[in-house]
């Protein structure tokens, strides 16, 4: 098994988070990787890892071409999310070489998993979504957001969500996504997520969906 295959069976088989430490090594294998890595465009659990992966690759100018290819051939034919992803990607790279990658961890960072008590499974699943788009937002955009994670560490998810949801304007932390083509990470749109639209009245809802919407995103309606 050659270099390339070993890593690329350990990404596939590590959580969602620690996945992205493979990313910048199988990078370093450039126009090789690409072909590796569009069959994982289509499979949701794996996609984002590839599109942030292809995006790296396109970062180097020798590979920019056939990278910026393999995600404009993949975006006909992907999910709806994928899609989201790879329009983000190729908007990075249109810009400036800060936006062009996924940022890199800061020293020590480790995947933060939800240890909280909770009355409901769903509502578990929701804390720890929460502590996943804060690690996912500052990956993707290099930018942490410290007040977010405290108060979801302090009040839980849900109650941090409806806390955040009902502030006036909007936090550094979405305008930092609302920048980087990264409103897919913001906790609106995980709010909004169909798995976990139970946990929140219409009104929350709507909240949600109309503070995507005034930004230009086309987030999925509270309906």
């Amino acid at each position: 098994m050659s270099e390339l295959d070993q890593l690329l069976a350990a990404a596939a088989a590590a959580n969602g988070l620690t996945r992205m430490d493979f990313r910048n090594s199988i990078a370093e294998f450039g126009d090789a990787a690409i072909p590796r890595l569009e069959p994982w465009l289509c499979d949701a659990r794996l996609a984002t890892f590839a599109v942030f992966t292809i995006e790296r690759i396109a970062a180097e100018p020798e590979h920019a071409a056939a990278a910026r290819s393999s995600l404009q051939r993949a975006r006909a034919g992907c999910i709806e999310a994928v899609r989201g992803d790879i329009d983000a990607a190729m908007s990075r790279l249109g810009r400036s070489a800060r936006t062009a990658v996924v940022a890199e961890a800061p020293p020590g960072f480790r995947q933060l998993v939800s240890t909280r008590p909770v009355a409901t499974a769903l509502e578990g699943q929701f804390d720890q979504a929460m502590l996943d788009i804060y690690s996912l937002a500052g990956l993707a955009t290099g930018y942490w957001a410290g007040y977010f994670l405290r108060s979801v560490r302090k009040d839980g998810g849900l109650v941090a969500a409806r806390k955040l949801l009902w502030k006036n304007g909007t936090s550094a932390g979405f305008e930092r996504l609302k920048e980087e083509g990264r409103l897919d990470l913001s906790m609106e749109a995980l709010i909004l997520k169909p798995e976990f639209r139970a946990l929140f009245t219409e009104e929350e809802l709507t909240r949600a969906a109309d503070r995507l919407a005034e930004h230009g995103y086309p987030g999925r309606g509270a309906a």
